[in-house]
């Protein structure tokens, strides 16, 4: 099963982006994680349907080629990473990050397992699964 997980920002205002969205549009409490050096400061915000906004503290996006404000990825989840991955690349899409497992240190912390790959539009798209929940 495949479905969209979450939608990447990257803020200038961290703060205010992070209330302007719980204000506005009724996201739920932030989950504010890292994962240094890699990322320094962001957090998950849960909406009522299952979904989430992720938003990153502006800094890290130079050194990783990504836009240092705005859209910066949407993440599918899907069943299995390897799998889909191996299915996207052959279906045209460009590697960006191979399947990896990892540890995000937040309160609490969850396990995780991803990929990044470019589709043809030039899209980040996030190859997900997690077992996080809202």
């Amino acid at each position: 099963m495949t479905a969209l997980h979450h939608i990447a920002l990257r803020a200038v205002d961290f703060d205010a982006a992070v209330r302007f969205y719980r204000e506005a549009f009724g996201y739920g409490a932030p989950r504010v994680w890292s994962y240094p050096p890699y990322v320094e400061k962001a957090a998950f915000l849960p909406a009522p349907d299952g979904s989430w906004l992720e938003i990153f503290a502006n800094g890290e996006a130079a050194s990783r080629e990504e836009p240092t404000e705005g859209l910066v990825h949407f993440a599918l989840h899907v069943d299995d990473v390897d799998t889909s991955f191996e299915g996207a690349l052959a279906a045209g899409a460009t590697a960006i990050a191979p399947p990896s497992s990892f540890s995000v240190d937040g309160d609490p912390g969850w396990d995780v397992r991803l990929a990044f790959v470019q589709g043809p539009c030039g899209e980040r798209i996030e190859i997900y699964n997690t077992t996080i929940e809202p």
